[in-house]
């Protein structure tokens, strides 16, 4: 539950920096900040560490081969990452998603 929120979190703050336009690219500064923030919270919370840093490594890997960079719309980059990890250990609760709704709400009851 808490490693869901993590990642709730690091998704409401990359929507919240572009809610302007929700439906416009991330930039490559985005993308970036979304990919380490993703990969700190695997590294931090996910319950088994050498598959946290396995899927850390994969998504990390494959933003600096570019992979990420041509996906246009969030909820298809979202599909992409949770293939990618999901390649390197089939955990079906683990899925990255894109919830505006759900990410401004969370991003309203910040500190």
């Amino acid at each position: 539950m808490r490693f869901t929120l993590v990642i709730l979190m690091i998704c409401a703050f990359i929507s919240a920096r572009s809610q302007n336009n929700p439906d416009k690219k991330l930039s490559s500064k985005e993308l970036k900040l979304l990919i380490d923030s993703l990969s700190k919270a695997l590294n931090r919370w996910y319950v088994f560490h050498d598959r946290a840093l396995l899927m850390s490594n994969t998504i990390k890997a494959n933003f600096k081969d570019g992979n990420y960079s041509n996906i246009n719309d969030r909820s298809e980059l979202c599909k992409k990452l949770t293939d990618d990890i999901q390649k390197v250990h089939k955990d079906k609760h683990l899925r990255i998603r894109f919830d505006p709704e759900e990410a401004l709400s969370l991003v309203a009851h910040m500190p």
